[in-house]
């Protein structure tokens, strides 16, 4: 039996080139609160291809910098030093530059490639285009949140994933410059940039494998009716901790919220939860393809949820995928911006796993 932690762990993408081989992807640890970690969206008004504004001239230096990752942002780059640009790039073209990655993971639907000499990560797709791009430079981990917030203004989204807090710029109609950093704290209210990165949400689209976004849908509902999160094949009352600890290793962090375990795999976009007897009884999904999907699609595809939770700042449209299973759908709660939200994940659950039958 595993003993309760004496706090809620979270890691997420570390500043170390070390960590940064390990930790491909940053996904939410959830307890008690579902923790927002959405897509990027834009207000319905906005201009696509609307120029991000100069930075403000507080430090030549800092406004230089600034001003030349929104000029390779547009570009799909990171930096005008490397010649890769999401949306255009192959990956032949980093290994040929580059050659081989120091380790590759798979998650979301990408395959990721790290460069720690470079301090670079890339994603890429079957069809092998590059469709993201992150890069640690130390340059960068000297700016703070406040001096992009004062030269860019306010990101068109926020997202949280682990400990880290990423703002999204649309820098046009294709590419988003994505901007990561701790989670500000009183200790800390002003932290450091962790990187930068492009994504170019367009590349996360699989037409070979889903025709079209009703698709994906109804996949997720099947998969939710055998018991399986989208993109894994663990499930959740016949699959246990163990066995995912023996194909997957150990996992990031773990935590007890109310007498059920959640085993955060960072690396691979996934929570699980479970019970004292360590079986599976939530599988909780952060798959970037699932993140282009919309509330209205879901409710179009899905019909009427059986129930409709609303928890602080998100909205969660429960569907029974059978007797024993649900499948939840978790976005940001929709504002006027935003009135029609992008999922932020999904959660296959199994309710009678959650029964502690040992009590009393």
């Amino acid at each position: 039996m595993r003993k309760r932690s004496r706090r809620f762990i979270i890691i997420g993408i570390s500043l170390s080139a070390a960590l940064l081989m390990g930790a491909f992807w940053a996904g939410s640890i959830l307890g008690s609160k579902e923790k927002v970690g959405s897509p990027p969206q834009t207000s319905p008004d906005a201009q696509p291809d609307a120029q991000l504004p100069l930075p403000s001239p507080a430090s030549s230096d800092v406004s230089q910098l600034l001003l030349s990752i929104q000029t390779s942002a547009r570009q799909g780059k990171v930096s005008s030093q490397f010649p890769f640009a999401a949306g255009t790039s192959v990956f032949d073209e980093v290994e040929k530059q580059l050659g081989q990655p120091a380790q590759t993971r798979y998650a979301n639907g990408l395959t990721y490639a790290a460069y720690p000499d470079q301090r670079l990560l890339f994603g890429y797709n079957k069809g092998m285009q590059i469709v993201e791009i992150r890069w640690h430079d130390p340059r960068v981990q000297k700016l703070s949140l406040s001096q992009v917030k004062q030269a860019w203004g306010e990101p068109a989204q926020v997202s949280h994933y682990a400990n880290l807090i990423v703002f999204t710029y649309p820098v046009n109609e294709k590419v988003q410059l994505r901007v990561g950093a701790p989670e500000p704290a009183a200790a800390n209210p002003d932290p450091p940039l962790d990187h930068i990165g492009v994504l170019y949400p367009q590349g996360l689209r699989n037409l070979m494998a889903y025709g079209s976004s009703e698709e994906l849908i109804t996949i997720v509902r099947d998969m939710a009716k055998e018991g399986r999160g989208f993109g894994t094949d663990f499930t959740v009352e016949h699959t246990g901790l163990e066995t995912v600890e023996k194909d997957w290793g150990k996992p990031d962090a773990i935590d007890f919220v109310n007498g059920i375990g959640y085993a955060a795999y960072n690396g691979r976009g996934f929570v699980f939860g479970f019970n004292k007897g360590e079986q599976l009884v939530e599988i909780r999904s952060y798959d970037l393809r699932l993140q282009e999907l919309t509330k209205s699609q879901i409710e179009k595809t899905l019909g009427k949820p059986a129930a409709i939770h609303t928890l602080q700042d998100q909205v969660i449209l429960v569907y029974n995928a059978t007797d024993k299973y649900q499948l939840k759908v978790v976005f940001p709660a929709p504002t006027r911006e935003v009135p029609d939200p992008h999922v932020d994940h999904i959660n296959v659950f199994y309710p009678r796993g959650t029964v502690n039958f040992m009590a009393g």
